[in-house]
């Protein structure tokens, strides 16, 4: 049945980009920067995703919940312009099955060392297949770059969870970090902070 390609499925190793290993230049030359906005005022900062699979554990013990995490990715992204400076969030979108085809509505993040941090729901999709509804939500939990900064050495954890004690745990390495800044860091002096 289905339960069994799922399991499979989750389990199955593929290469996924990570970034555990890349080094600081590397990532900073995967950042996409554009110009913002039709004037050009500014910039567009847009890291590449980093995959976060679903392990057989979160797979199995979803399946007796009626629903299944099946993976995530998670990105980090700014803006820079001459009227309000550099901003920056984290993206996350979170895959996960629903019988019902129910969102789970994340609204809480947290970071270690962080006392609140503000939750925006993006976008919200759901996918009919024959095996069941595959929902996706797409949430960005702003961050200060003096946050970003702190932690770009060690890289940090960001957990969001819903009403019903759904937890994903979304691992955002130090050199994707260090690599993010660093391409602000590059970017044109004319769009001064």
């Amino acid at each position: 049945g289905w339960p069994l390609l799922l399991l499979l499925g989750a389990c199955a190793s593929s290469d996924v980009a990570d970034y555990q290993g890349g080094t600081p230049d590397a990532i900073a030359g995967e950042v996409q920067v554009s110009p913002r906005g039709e004037s050009g005022d500014g910039y567009q900062i847009v890291g590449p995703p980093i995959d976060v699979r679903a392990g057989f554990g979160q797979v199995a013990a979803g399946m007796l919940r009626g629903g299944s995490n099946l993976g995530s990715s998670i990105r980090l992204q700014g803006e820079r312009s001459r009227a309000d400076g550099d901003s920056h969030s984290i993206v996350a979108q979170l895959h996960y099955t629903n019988l019902g085809g129910v969102y789970r509505r994340y609204d809480r993040a947290g970071i270690e060392g962080i006392a609140a941090l503000a939750v925006t729901t993006l976008d919200m999709d759901k996918q009919f297949t024959p095996n069941g509804v595959i929902m996706t939500e797409t949430v960005a939990v702003q961050i200060d770059e003096a946050e970003l900064r702190q932690r770009a050495d060690a890289g940090f954890t960001l957990r969001v969870s819903d009403d019903s004690g759904n937890l994903e745990e979304l691992v955002v390495p130090g050199a994707y970090v260090r690599g993010y800044l660093l391409a602000v860091d590059r970017l044109p002096e004319e769009a001064a902070r």
